[in-house]
């Protein structure tokens, strides 16, 4: 990978974290990037319905 690809692909996820973030609006909630190129939502005292529709707004 080119430095360059590899800045652009970082500032892209940093973005996407960014909207995830807003996306699920809770200060509680958490975005973490891991991995490569995946994230992971951690929703703490969400209960599976709460879930569901914070999923479907994303």
């Amino acid at each position: 990978m080119t430095t360059v690809w590899v800045i652009r692909r970082d500032r892209c996820l940093q973005h996407i974290a960014h909207l995830l973030s807003q996306a699920v609006g809770r200060p509680m909630d958490l975005v973490a990037r891991y991995g490569d190129e995946e994230f992971a939502i951690v929703l703490p005292e969400t209960d599976l319905a709460l879930a569901l529709r914070i999923a479907q707004g994303l």
